[in-house]
């Protein structure tokens, strides 16, 4: 008995073992390629499929990077579970499987061979078999063209210029796909122009993966019309040197006729108007079309006559200040105003060093600090608080900004117009300038005498002493019309005094001004009606907040309120509100905002001051 039990325990530990064998024998690792004629630059299918494991290494796909863009495009685990009975024994199959998925994009022409990839899963090395892909030159035709001009074929190291893409077209498509192989260049930095997409006529194009707004509209080449769909890019060159910026290519499917469709209807009249099917149905094409490559020539910045203080400023700058309030008193803040324009694309560019602008901070306490400025339709503003040290201050001096004039080729200075201001003398009055330090001559007296404890009285002589007669008729006067006679202007005084200290303290009170703030705030916007301004708008907001803060100081800027409203634990998303209102506010007043944009804004400075509200109990 105890023979057959190892024996039995001998067969299934066997059995288990020839298991364990035959489920290692199931994992299989095998390529395959979507297809094995492509265009260059037509990204082509190709997965590395794992049978039998569902945790493989990632393979390693190093050889391939010679002749092809390989680019991840998904995959995962992949499971599946069957089950079957026969002869009334259930039999469950679970599959663990496992897919790479990646496209490879040609780089040239030619047949090109993908070797075997290896990968690894617990320690073992499996291998795919080998393929092969055979690469075509895409070619222009009438119905499709791609174009690539610069704005500039020549500039210098940090100079923007106007990469335009333009694909013209004469036949419906869809599924279209772009690739520009020079964003991939290291040496270059890429932006966005800004679109103003409010007249319509805009899609987005899908372009690498992503999507880029582009214009959609009618042009005319080579004498034939097309519909074009355009968009730009904005190049910044890192270093000098030649830049080639190879074709880029378009993938799409084209419209090439129409072939018989499936109808239940025998009637040739439903057959092209009932719902249930269609007499043709639409037939597409792959087609890739190459656009046509650019060089580009980068020159450096020459070091002559480089001003100290040139801070990357490139191509022909202008700029403008402006100034509020401009009649104020010694310490006052005051809102300046920098606006820079002339180049097409200014969100890289630094505001103006005004640190070390002497004419400025002689006579103006600057902070060392200065905002990231706005894009508005006349340029880029940046907002600066400063303060006047003095009352012998007439005017804000001039700012300067040196810049690279590309077309000159040397270096220049733009300058502002000075701005006139007011300042008043401010001082604080102290004790000794009240007990005074200096004789004063009296007309019937001696000179008055500073002393330690005020003012000394030692007014003398008998000229000094008026005759006044006093008579019977006030002592004939009974004592209650004396009464009647002191007693109303008493109590009238009283109430007086009441009223004003009252009114005062409703007016002045820290916390009752905090508490009427927003009430008082949304009264003065809906009062102005049309009237509304977006200086008045501000003006208002920033009215709003002294009050609610309980500051001293007049607010004129974010600077001044963020860190008050940061450490009462106001949060990050209402900061950066208010720090746009501040933004659209300001860009409206300077840069020539349209006013009929001031509902919205009014209403989303009532309902930021709504929301602090909450916050701020």
């Amino acid at each position: 008995m105890r023979i057959k039990y190892k024996i039995l325990c001998m067969a299934v530990l066997v059995a288990l073992l020839c298991g364990a064998t035959a489920f290692a024998q199931q994992i299989s690792v095998q390529a395959a390629i979507g297809q094995q004629d492509a265009y260059v630059g037509e990204p082509v299918d190709f997965q590395v499929q794992i049978t039998g494991s569902s945790n493989p290494s990632k393979p390693n796909l190093s050889v391939l990077k010679k002749d092809f863009v390989v680019k991840p495009n998904g995959g995962g685990p992949q499971r599946s579970s069957s089950v079957t009975i026969i002869n009334g024994k259930m039999t469950k199959i679970v599959k663990n499987d496992y897919i790479f998925a990646y496209t490879l994009t040609a780089k040239r022409v030619g047949t090109f061979v993908i070797p075997s990839i290896s990968v690894n899963i617990d320690g073992r090395q499996y291998r795919t078999r080998n393929l092969s892909l055979t690469a075509k030159k895409p070619a222009e035709t009438d119905d499709f063209k791609l174009k690539l001009s610069l704005s500039k074929k020549r500039c210098y190291v940090g100079e923007p210029i106007v990469l335009n893409i333009t694909w013209y077209l004469n036949k419906d498509v869809r599924s279209f796909d772009m690739t520009l192989p020079i964003l991939d260049n290291l040496d270059l930095f890429f932006a966005e122009p800004h679109v103003d997409t409010s007249g319509g006529g805009y899609i987005n194009l899908p372009l690498d993966g992503k999507n880029v707004i582009a214009k959609q509209a009618h042009g005319r080449l080579n004498g034939k019309d097309y519909t074009t769909i355009s968009f730009s890019k904005i190049i910044i060159p890192k270093k000098s040197g030649k830049v080639s910026i190879e074709p880029a290519q378009i993938m799409c499917e084209s419209l090439i006729g129409y072939r018989p469709g499936s109808n239940s209807s025998r009637d040739p009249f439903f057959a092209d108007f009932s719902p249930f099917g269609s007499r043709r149905r639409a037939v597409y094409k792959r087609v890739v079309v190459p656009s046509n490559g650019l060089n580009l020539e980068v020159l450096p910045l020459p070091t002559v006559g480089r001003p100290a203080d040139f801070a990357g400023h490139i191509g022909e700058y202008r700029i403008a200040t402006d100034a509020s309030p401009v009649d104020v008193s010694v310490g006052d803040p005051i809102t300046l105003r920098i606006q820079l324009s002339g180049p097409e694309y200014l969100d890289h560019v630094p505001a103006p060093d005004i640190l070390h602008q002497a004419n400025l901070i002689h006579d103006f306490k600057v902070p060392a600090e200065m905002g990231d400025g706005e894009i508005t339709r006349g340029g880029k503003l940046f907002t600066q608080t400063i303060r006047a040290l003095n009352s012998d201050v007439t005017e804000i001096p001039a700012i300067e900004l040196p810049y690279f004039d590309t077309k000159t080729g040397k270096y220049r200075i733009a300058k502002s117009s000075p701005i006139p201001i007011k300042v008043k003398f401010s001082k604080v009055v102290t004790v000794a300038d009240a007990e005074g330090s200096t004789v004063v001559t009296t007309k019937n007296g001696s000179a008055v005498e500073s002393w330690s404890r005020g003012i000394a009285h030692n007014y003398e002589g008998d000229d000094l002493l008026n005759n006044e007669n006093y008579g019977l008729s006030l002592q004939a006067i009974p004592k209650y019309l004396i009464i009647l006679i002191i007693v109303p202007p008493v109590i009238f005084l009283i109430f007086t005094i009441v009223l004003v200290v009252g009114h005062y303290r409703d007016n002045h009170s820290p916390a009752i001004r905090a508490k009427k703030a927003f009430s008082i705030l949304v009264k003065f916007i809906k009062s102005t009606g049309n009237n509304l301004t977006s200086q008045l708008l501000l003006s208002s907001l920033q009215a709003y907040l002294a009050s609610r803060l309980n500051s001293d100081h007049a607010v004129l800027t974010f600077a001044d309120v963020s860190e008050l409203l940061a450490g009462s634990g106001v949060n990050d998303e209402l900061l950066d509100e208010l720090k746009k209102i501040f933004s659209e506010c300001e860009a409206a007043h300077f840069g020539g905002g349209m006013e009929e944009d001031l509902s919205v804004l009014s209403k989303r400075v009532i309902a930021f001051a709504r929301s602090l509200e909450k916050e701020l109990k």
